[in-house]
Protein backbone atom coordinates (compact mmCIF):
# COMPACT_ATOMS: atom_id res chain seq x y z
CA UNK A 1 0.00 0.00 0.00
CA UNK A 2 1.13 3.52 -0.73
CA UNK A 3 1.94 5.88 2.11
CA UNK A 4 -0.55 8.76 2.28
CA UNK A 5 1.93 10.98 4.05
CA UNK A 6 3.58 12.78 1.15
CA UNK A 7 6.77 14.67 1.82
CA UNK A 8 7.81 17.68 -0.12
CA UNK A 9 11.57 17.83 0.56
CA UNK A 10 11.67 21.37 -0.83
CA UNK A 11 9.52 20.52 -3.85
CA UNK A 12 6.28 22.54 -3.78
CA UNK A 13 4.45 20.19 -6.15
CA UNK A 14 3.47 17.82 -3.34
CA UNK A 15 1.11 18.42 -0.43
CA UNK A 16 1.37 16.64 2.92
CA UNK A 17 -1.77 15.05 4.33
CA UNK A 18 -2.49 12.55 7.05
CA UNK A 19 -5.75 11.20 5.67
CA UNK A 20 -7.72 10.99 2.46
CA UNK A 21 -8.44 14.44 0.96
CA UNK A 22 -12.07 15.51 1.13
CA UNK A 23 -14.21 18.54 0.41
CA UNK A 24 -14.90 20.91 3.26
CA UNK A 25 -18.63 21.41 3.76
CA UNK A 26 -19.69 24.90 2.69
CA UNK A 27 -21.34 27.26 5.14
CA UNK A 28 -25.10 27.49 4.75
CA UNK A 29 -27.78 30.01 5.57
CA UNK A 30 -29.95 29.06 8.54
CA UNK A 31 -33.19 30.50 7.13
CA UNK A 32 -35.16 29.97 3.93
CA UNK A 33 -37.93 31.98 2.25
CA UNK A 34 -41.12 32.14 4.38
CA UNK A 35 -39.38 31.28 7.68
CA UNK A 36 -40.76 33.35 10.56
CA UNK A 37 -38.15 35.46 12.37
CA UNK A 38 -37.79 38.31 14.81
CA UNK A 39 -35.50 41.24 14.02
CA UNK A 40 -33.10 42.29 16.79
CA UNK A 41 -32.94 46.06 17.17
CA UNK A 42 -30.57 46.76 20.05
CA UNK A 43 -31.90 44.62 22.90
CA UNK A 44 -35.45 44.60 21.49
CA UNK A 45 -37.04 42.03 19.19
CA UNK A 46 -39.48 43.30 16.56
CA UNK A 47 -41.77 41.23 14.38
CA UNK A 48 -42.52 38.50 13.69
CA UNK A 49 -41.55 38.87 10.04
CA UNK A 50 -41.00 36.42 7.22
CA UNK A 51 -37.89 35.87 5.13
CA UNK A 52 -38.79 37.43 1.77
CA UNK A 53 -35.55 36.66 -0.04
CA UNK A 54 -32.15 35.07 0.59
CA UNK A 55 -29.88 37.70 -0.99
CA UNK A 56 -26.62 35.84 -0.44
CA UNK A 57 -25.09 33.65 2.24
CA UNK A 58 -26.63 34.64 5.60
CA UNK A 59 -28.13 37.90 4.27
CA UNK A 60 -31.89 38.35 3.81
CA UNK A 61 -34.71 40.77 3.12
CA UNK A 62 -37.81 40.63 5.30
CA UNK A 63 -41.52 41.15 4.75
CA UNK A 64 -44.51 41.39 7.06
CA UNK A 65 -47.45 38.97 7.11
CA UNK A 66 -49.14 40.84 4.23
CA UNK A 67 -46.04 40.57 2.03
CA UNK A 68 -44.93 44.21 2.34
CA UNK A 69 -41.16 44.77 2.55
CA UNK A 70 -39.79 45.68 5.97
CA UNK A 71 -37.41 48.68 6.20
CA UNK A 72 -37.86 49.41 2.48
CA UNK A 73 -36.29 46.07 1.55
CA UNK A 74 -33.08 46.73 3.47
CA UNK A 75 -30.81 43.66 3.64
CA UNK A 76 -30.46 42.11 7.09
CA UNK A 77 -27.60 39.95 8.39
CA UNK A 78 -28.42 36.60 9.95
CA UNK A 79 -26.78 37.82 13.17
CA UNK A 80 -29.69 40.27 13.55
CA UNK A 81 -32.37 37.59 13.31
CA UNK A 82 -33.90 35.10 15.72
CA UNK A 83 -36.20 32.25 14.72
CA UNK A 84 -39.81 32.90 15.77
Amino acid sequence: MADNNKSNDGDNDFIEWAERPRYKRAAASNFVVNDKVYLKVGSTLTGPYRIAQVCRLKVYTLCDESGENVNNGLEVSEDSLQRA
